[in-house]
């Protein structure tokens, strides 16, 4: 069973602590601003890019695998935002994923194609039904 991803990004100490010394005084001056939070990746992303550019200006590089550490790290579940969209979709929550186990049918290795799928069809209706 999937369950919906849903996210917020915010900077956090632990956020902080991934960018180089010299870019802390960035989120001081509000550039993406401590202790904020964003809806969406999108929005997230491009407070992170005027970081990043910010950050150049000053000589500090913050290279992409930086980025995409701190991307990860302040991303934080929140079951009170919208689900996360992906190319249309909403994106699964791997950490809710939950499985269900059905039992096969009495006689199924005996079974016809066509039989097993009807078969099976029938045990997971059940199955759910109980």
């Amino acid at each position: 069973v999937e369950r919906p991803l849903r996210r917020r990004w915010e900077v956090t100490p632990e956020v902080t602590a991934l960018l180089p010394d010299d870019a802390h005084p960035l989120l001081r001056e509000g550039a993406a601003g401590a202790e904020q939070s964003w809806a969406s990746e999108k929005e997230f992303r491009a407070a992170l890019a005027d970081v990043v550019a910010a950050a150049s200006k000053l000589d500090v590089t913050i290279d992409a695998k930086t980025q995409r550490a701190i991307l990860k790290a302040a991303a934080v579940p929140d079951p009170d935002v919208d689900p996360v969209v992906v190319k249309g979709s909403p994106a699964p929550d791997p950490d809710l994923r939950d499985y269900e186990n059905i039992p096969l049918p009495s006689g199924y290795l005996d079974m016809t194609d066509e039989q097993r799928a009807k078969a099976l069809r029938e045990a997971a209706e059940n199955h759910l039904r109980d």
